[in-house]
């Protein structure tokens, strides 16, 4: 009988933990976690985010759930108080992202689809041009789908404004160009199509555009 009890409280917990998961930044289920709130504070517990299959800003929430530290029944963190989480020691970072624009080029005036997701931050937060991540993953039968996408968040921007790095595929020297104005020796390399500092529409990988894109806002953060 002892030996059942110790069996039937295993499987509980086992069962209890393996619940818990990471899948994408917008798919967390009860991961520890530390929140980053707008006022400057921190929360510490388990978080859940299910933003995963949204395809419209209607039937996207408004919060995230998460249980405190100590605690053991769900808050609700309304999405304009937080300003990202961490899990396992890597950040996230809560954005608007326009979720049409992400593919091709069609403009850069926020589509239907713009809303909050949380995305991977590539370089610093304090960057004048600040680069991020996104990861989603779609259930596609037998297999998962995994799909990554890139924004820009702009000098001027708010903190949640972010833009599509697909917006600036076609006649990206121009558009780049008058991003750094006032950066002058980054301009003529951007302009003259220096090799590693101009990209195109086609033929070009995402980690080849990415590699120019990151190359170009490192040179930008670091102009005097």
């Amino acid at each position: 009988m002892k030996l059942f009890g110790a069996a039937l409280l295993f499987l509980t917990l086992s069962t209890g933990c393996a619940r818990s998961y990471f899948k994408s930044s917008n798919d967390v289920y009860k991961k520890e976690s530390v929140v980053y709130m707008a006022d400057g504070t921190q929360k510490k517990g388990l978080i859940t985010v299910d933003f995963e299959n949204t395809e419209s800003k209607f039937a996207h929430k408004d919060y995230i759930a998460f249980i405190p530290d100590s605690q053991k029944t769900d808050e609700r963190l309304y999405l304009g108080s937080i300003k990202g989480y961490s899990v396992n020691g890597e950040y996230f970072a809560l954005k608007l992202i326009d979720l049409q624009n992400t593919i091709f080029d069609f403009g850069s005036s926020p589509s239907p689809l713009t809303t909050y997701l949380f995305v991977k931050p590539l370089n610093g937060e304090d960057s004048k041009m600040r680069l991020y991540e996104l990861h989603r993953t779609r259930k596609s039968s037998p297999y998962d789908e995994e799909s990554y996408y890139y924004f820009m968040a702009l000098p001027g921007y708010g903190y949640y404004q972010t833009v599509p790095m697909t917006n600036y595929l076609s006649n990206f020297d121009v558009k780049m160009s008058r991003i750094v104005m006032d950066c002058p020796a980054l301009v003529n390399k951007i302009l003259a199509k220096t090799k590693g500092y101009y990209v195109v529409p086609m033929g070009f990988s995402d980690k080849k555009r990415l590699d120019v894109y990151m190359r170009i806002a490192d040179e930008y953060n670091h102009c005097n």
